[in-house]
C-alpha cells in the first residue's frame, strides 16, 4: 500500500476521533491530532509536524521547515533552505524579462519561484484573440530565432535557449481566447 494512502487514512481517521488522539496503523505508523496540530511518525520513527494557525501551514521534518500561505487567489511556499514560490500572483514585464504580447490580457495560472540552487522561472499567463502563429512571430521579434519549435493542432510551441536563460512558448489555441504561457527560467 502506499505511503500516500496510508496517510489519508490515517489523518482522516485521527480528524474523526479528534483532537488530542493518536491513531496507530499495523505498520506502527501514528498520527495524533491535538487542537491545530498534527504530529505524524513513520513506521520507521521519523517525525513530521503539520500545524496550522489560522493564516499558515507549517511543515517541520527532518528535512527543515517549510510554511504555505494562501490569501485570496495568491499561494505563498516558502522553505528554511531557500526555496520559494509564489503562484496566481501578477508578473510584470520587468519581472519576465520580455514584454507582453500586445493587447493580451493576465489570465489565472502565472507564478515565480526562487530555488535554494540560484535558479529562478517566471510563468506569465495571459490570453489574445489572435492567431498563435502571429504571437509566435511577435516573440520571434523579440528574442530570436527559436531553438525548437513545434505545431499540434491548435497549439504553438517554442523554445529558446541563451546561455543560462531559457524560455518557452505555448500558446494554446484550442479556445478563445487562446492562452499564452511565457516561461522564462534563469540561473545555474
Amino acid at each position: 500500500m502506499n505511503r500516500s494512502f496510508v496517510f489519508a487514512v490515517t489523518a482522516c481517521a485521527a480528524v474523526l476521533v479528534g483532537c488530542g488522539h493518536t491513531v496507530t496503523n499495523a505498520d506502527g505508523s501514528s498520527v495524533t491530532m491535538n487542537g491545530n496540530q498534527m504530529q505524524v511518525t513513520g513506521r520507521n520513527g521519523e517525525k513530521e509536524t503539520i500545524s496550522n494557525n489560522g493564516q499558515n501551514v507549517t511543515v517541520q521534518s527532518k528535512d527543515g521547515t517549510a510554511t504555505y500561505s494562501q490569501n485570496g487567489t495568491v499561494g505563498k511556499y516558502q522553505d528554511n533552505k531557500g526555496n520559494s514560490m509564489e503562484s496566481g500572483t501578477s508578473i510584470t514585464e520587468q519581472e519576465l524579462g520580455y514584454p507582453f504580447y500586445p493587447g493580451s490580457v493576465e489570465a489565472p495560472g502565472s507564478l515565480k519561484a526562487t530555488s535554494s540552487s540560484a535558479k529562478s522561472m517566471v510563468s506569465s499567463v495571459r490570453t489574445t484573440t489572435d492567431d498563435p502563429a502571429k504571437v509566435l512571430a511577435f516573440y520571434t521579434d523579440k528574442i530570436g530565432t527559436p531553438k525548437t519549435t513545434g505545431t499540434m493542432s491548435t497549439m504553438t510551441t517554442a523554445g529558446w535557449q541563451e546561455g543560462e536563460k531559457q524560455t518557452a512558448l505555448i500558446v494554446d489555441g484550442s479556445s478563445s481566447p487562446a492562452k499564452i504561457t511565457l516561461m522564462v527560467t534563469t540561473g545555474k
